[in-house]
């Protein structure tokens, strides 16, 4: 069923303010019934955040940053949280092998990236991406402990983890460790069907009444906060495996090249990138000399030459 309704400039007036979208006046229209009532819902969610920011002091965006607002206000309903989650970190571990094992931890604050919180770090070479993950919390902690007035180093409101049931419990590990399992709120979201665990002090996965679950018993989130907690675990990956990619270069390019003077960074990279070794850059100043010469010429293929003991 529809119905025809009629919007003073008044009544347009409010609808924008409250839904932060524009409204059209016409002569007549239709609206469906449906239609009006989720109109009528968003404004009053939108009104509603818009004091819950008035009380923490905050100056209001009526679009996307108060949008933002909702989706962290329900994802506080949807996980149980004690506060609304402003701050939100997340950690992932990329590695190779057991190789280059670097741990990443990327920081939202109301909704968006924050990069000067990003943080890097170098973990010992092992296969344990369990133990990586307890690693990297239980340093990225210590240095709030250590530095309790450092604003790059302040306490989340929620923390998520990449992964499953056993990189939770591994992360967990370390909040029992520091003694602050009791002020940290913490999940991990795990790839398969994106489920959401949680853990209380008591080390028991949480299951919340009314909570839609999957099929190994975590949360599965919908709409924009199944959005918002994918987002920030992507980000997560992406810093962790960009430099990852970046260690793996610069050991890559350690090499023979390094000691020959006259020989710079990026004619090193060149050489590499074309040969693959230091080996084979020598190799080919006996079968493909004119390729050395085209890519770095006369006078770099010379100092090769003298470097390599090739007398030719």
């Amino acid at each position: 069923m529809s119905t025809k309704i009629q919007l003073t400039q008044e009544d347009k007036n409010v609808l924008e303010e409250l839904t932060g979208s524009q409204i059209y006046l016409r002569n007549s229209f239709e609206f469906n019934q449906k239609e009006i009532g989720e109109l009528l819902e968003q404004g009053r969610q939108n009104a509603l955040v818009y004091l819950e920011r008035n009380k923490l002091g905050q100056k209001l965006s009526m679009f996307e940053e108060n949008n933002l607002f909702v989706t962290i206000v329900e994802l506080q309903k949807q996980l149980g949280l004690p506060v609304i989650p402003r701050r939100i970190e997340c950690y992932d571990i990329s590695h190779l092998s057991g190789k280059f094992v670097y741990g990443s931890m990327i920081t939202f604050v109301d909704g968006r990236p924050s990069k000067k919180f990003y943080r890097l770090f170098k973990c010992p070479d092992q296969n344990n991406d369990f133990e990586n993950h307890r690693l990297v919390l239980t340093r990225r902690l210590k240095r709030h402990i250590d530095n309790p007035k450092n604003d790059g180093w302040a306490l989340p409101d929620l923390i998520v983890v990449d992964g499953g049931k056993g990189q939770l419990d591994a992360d967990y590990q370390a909040l029992l460790s520091l003694g602050l399992e009791s002020k940290l709120a913490m999940v991990s979201l795990a790839k398969k069907e994106e489920e959401v665990f949680l853990i209380d002090h008591n080390q028991v996965l949480i299951k919340l009444p009314n909570a839609k679950l999957g099929s190994q018993g975590g949360i599965l989130l919908d709409g924009q906060t199944k959005f918002l907690i994918q987002r920030i675990r992507d980000e997560a990956h992406r810093f962790a495996i960009t430099n990852n990619r970046a260690a793996r270069l610069k050991t890559a390019t350690k090499s023979a090249l390094d000691s020959i003077p006259g020989v710079g960074p990026k004619t090193k990279i060149k050489l590499l990138q074309t040969f693959g070794s230091a080996q084979a850059v020598a190799q080919a100043l006996y079968d493909n000399r004119e390729l050395v010469y085209e890519l770095v010429g006369n006078s770099v293929t010379a100092k090769l030459k003298i470097h390599f003991g090739i007398l030719q």
